[in-house]
C-alpha cells in the first residue's frame, strides 16, 4: 500500500491515534523467558462468510465532477479532518483532530461555525474522538473512548446530553427508536450493541472469537442501515456484515477486493507484549456511507504510488451483494455519499463532489 495512505489512515481515517495504541491494542504478559520478540497470531472467525458472485471490479458508468473544496485561508483552518457528515439540507460537518473541533459549513462550503470547546474532559470537551453521525433531526452524535463519553449537540451547536455507556464507545450510530444508540465498543467481549440511556442493552451476535474481543482485527466503520439494524466493514479484513433489529446477522460477505484478514503481530519488550496488525496488511474498507439501498465502501486495497484515484465499492444493503464500482479522482481517507454528492477528505481539505450517472 502507498505509504503517504498508511500514514493518512493511521492519523486520520481510523480518527484514533491514541486509541490505536490504547484501547485496540491488547497486553499480555510474557510468562517465559526467552519468549520471541515477534509472532504471529491469527483472529478465529465463528461464522462462514459468503463468496461474492463477481471475481472482479465491475466499473460503473459514474463520473465525479469538483464542486468546491474546504481548505486553509478560506475563513477556517482545517488541520487534521478526520469525519465529514452531511445533512439533508446541504449543510457539512467535519470533526477536526488537530483542534478537537467539530465545524460546520454551509451547503456552499463556506464556514458557518464551530461546534465544542476543545479538548479536554469537561462538558463539550472532547480527548479522542473516534466517530461522528448525525441523526435525522441534525443533531451531532460523537464518540470518545478516552473520555467514555458520547457527546451530542443540537442544530445550533449547543451541547444538549452526553452519555456514559457501560463500554468505552468506539463508533456510534444514533436511532431513532426510544432514543437508543448503536455501539462498537473499543474492547468488549462483543462486537455491537444497542444501548438505551435508561440503561437496557442488547448484545448483538458475534463474528469473532471471544478470545479476540481486544484484537485490532475488530476495527471497522459502523453504518445505519434504518434504525433498528447496523452494518460493519472491517478496516484491516475483507468482511461486510449486516445485522438486523433483534440483533441477529442479516448477511456476512467477503468484499469484492477479498483483502484475507491480516496477521497479528505480537512485539515483545521488558516482559510485556503489544498485539497489533501487521503494518503491511492491506487495508480493506477505509470509510462506510450508507444512502438509500446502497452499501459505499472506500477501499484501500488498490492504494500506490501509480494511481491518483481511488475505488469504492457499491453494495446492496438488503443482502451485502457487490454491485459495482466507480473512481475518486484523488488520493483520500474517507467518503461520505449523499444522493447525487460526494464529500471526500484528503490531507487537510475537503471537496464536494458532483456525481453523474451514464449507462452501460
Amino acid at each position: 500500500m502507498n505509504e503517504r495512505i498508511k500514514l493518512l489512515i493511521l492519523l486520520g481515517a481510523a480518527g484514533v491515534f491514541t486509541i490505536v495504541l490504547a484501547a485496540r491494542m491488547h497486553f499480555v504478559k510474557l510468562e517465559a523467558a526467552g519468549s520471541p520478540a515477534l509472532t504471529n497470531q491469527t483472529t478465529k472467525l465463528l461464522r462462514v462468510p459468503t463468496e461474492q458472485q463477481s471475481k472482479n471490479r465491475k466499473w460503473l458508468p459514474v463520473q465525479l465532477s469538483r464542486r468546491w473544496i474546504i481548505s486553509n485561508g478560506h475563513g477556517v483552518s482545517l488541520y487534521l479532518p478526520t469525519f465529514v457528515r452531511s445533512f439533508r439540507d446541504g449543510s457539512v460537518y467535519v470533526l477536526d483532530y488537530g483542534d478537537l473541533l467539530v465545524k460546520k459549513f454551509d451547503s456552499t462550503g463556506r464556514f458557518v461555525e464551530a461546534i465544542g470547546s476543545g479538548r479536554g474532559r469537561g462538558p463539550g470537551e472532547l480527548s479522542n474522538p473516534t466517530d461522528l453521525e448525525l441523526d435525522k433531526t441534525g443533531r451531532l452524535w460523537v464518540a470518545d473512548p478516552v473520555n467514555g463519553l458520547i457527546s451530542v449537540w443540537n442544530r445550533q451547536g449547543k451541547l444538549i446530553k452526553t452519555i456514559r455507556p457501560p463500554v468505552l464507545p468506539y463508533r456510534v450510530i444514533p436511532s431513532g427508536k426510544m432514543e437508543s444508540v448503536f455501539i462498537m465498543p473499543s474492547v468488549a467481549a462483543y462486537l455491537v450493541a444497542r444501548y438505551n440511556p435508561a440503561g437496557s442493552i442488547t448484545i448483538f451476535d458475534n463474528l469473532f472469537d471471544p478470545s479476540s474481543q481486544s484484537s485490532p482485527i475488530r476495527d471497522g466503520w459502523l453504518g445505519s442501515l434504518n434504525d433498528t439494524s447496523v452494518v460493519i466493514a472491517f478496516l484491516h479484513a475483507g468482511l461486510l456484515a449486516g445485522f438486523n433489529s433483534s440483533g441477529g446477522v442479516a448477511f456476512f460477505v467477503r468484499t469484492i477486493d477479498r483483502t484475507p484478514i491480516a496477521e497479528l503481530r505480537v512485539y515483545g519488550r521488558e516482559g510485556s507484549t503489544a498485539v497489533a496488525v501487521d503494518p503491511k496488511a492491506a487495508m480493506s474498507a477505509l470509510s462506510i456511507s450508507v444512502y438509500g439501498s446502497h452499501i459505499y465502501i472506500l477501499s484501500g486495497s488498490e492504494s500506490n504510488g501509480l494511481r491518483n484515484w481511488m475505488p469504492v465499492d457499491v453494495y446492496s444493503s438488503k443482502d451485502g451483494s457487490y454491485e459495482g464500482s466507480f473512481r475518486i479522482p484523488e488520493i483520500c481517507k474517507s467518503v461520505e455519499i449523499a444522493g447525487n454528492s460526494v464529500l471526500s477528505i484528503e490531507d487537510t481539505t475537503v471537496t464536494k463532489w458532483s456525481i453523474y450517472r451514464g449507462h452501460n
